[in-house]
Order: structure tokens, then C-alpha cells, then sequence
């Protein structure tokens, strides 16, 4: 019994070394987990025992984690960390003060559940209505300008 332990002991030390150079949370991880619970239980036979296996294991895993973090950073960095700045342009929207729409008529292009999408003077926007079903094609006309969201009520016409 004490050979199986220690072989899924070794299996979920393997295991945990390819997760940690390939995370995921994936098939590797589960069974590294699943090997090294299972190796623990069949290798233990008191609780006193058991618990020095686990304290083993935590720091062969930490000096593991350690020696693999710094092995990728020689390497090319680590894949999960993100090295770079990532500059985007910021939305149109965000530049732009939506108030001069209130009070413009159009058509909802979309159902609006409330949420949908409108044309209001010739462009498209996404809009919401007051709280109500609006269906698509029907006149629309904004309200509000809230929040950067634009607020529309059916036109009663």
C-alpha cells in the first residue's frame, strides 16, 4: 500500500509541475490534486503521520512553484503575467456630451427589453427605455441623458 502511495505522490508531484508551467485549473491540476490526496491517504497510517506528509508536500510544491516562476522569467516571463502596457483608444462616447440628443426623434432599430439599440439623427446608439417593451420599428425620442445612458420613450404620435 505504502508503494502506491508514494508513486501517486510522485505522479501528483509530476502533475503539479506541468499544471504550474501550463495553468488552467485543467486535467492536470484535478489529477495532481486527486494523486497527491489519494498518495497522502495510503501512505499515512496515523493522523500525525499524515499531516507531516501534507507539510512535506506544501513545501516541495512552494520550492516547486518558486524554481518554475523563475525559470520562466529567464525564459520569456511568465505566460499568465502580462508584461506590456496594453494602450486603447478610449470610446467616441466618452469624449462626446450626449445631452444635445434629448428630445431627438427616431426608430428602434432593436426590441427594446429595456435594453436595445436606436437611430436617433442618422446614427445608431445604444439606448434604454423607460422601464417599458418597445418594439423594434416603433418612433422613439430620447427623454434623458443619464449616467451616459440614453434614455428613450416611445413617440405617441
Amino acid at each position: 500500500m505504502e508503494l502506491i502511495g508514494l508513486g501517486l505522490l510522485l505522479v501528483g508531484l509530476l502533475l503539479a509541475g506541468i499544471e504550474m508551467t501550463m495553468p488552467g485549473f485543467g486535467i492536470a491540476g484535478v489529477t495532481a490534486v486527486v494523486s497527491l490526496s489519494a498518495g497522502v491517504i495510503l501512505s499515512a497510517n496515523s493522523i500525525g503521520r499524515g499531516i507531516m506528509i501534507v507539510a512535506v508536500l506544501v513545501a516541495i510544491l512552494a520550492l516547486m512553484l518558486f524554481v518554475v516562476m523563475q525559470w520562466l522569467k529567464k525564459r520569456k516571463g511568465a505566460p499568465w503575467v502580462l508584461e506590456e502596457d496594453v494602450k486603447g483608444e478610449r470610446n467616441s462616447l466618452d469624449l462626446v456630451d450626449l445631452r444635445y440628443l434629448v428630445g431627438s426623434k427616431g426608430t428602434a432599430l432593436t426590441d427594446l427589453r429595456p435594453a436595445g439599440r436606436g437611430r436617433l439623427e442618422g446614427e445608431d446608439y445604444d439606448v434604454l427605455s423607460d422601464g417599458t417593451y418597445i418594439a423594434k420599428g416603433s418612433a422613439i425620442y430620447v427623454a434623458q441623458i443619464h449616467d451616459r445612458k440614453i434614455i428613450v420613450k416611445e413617440s405617441v404620435e
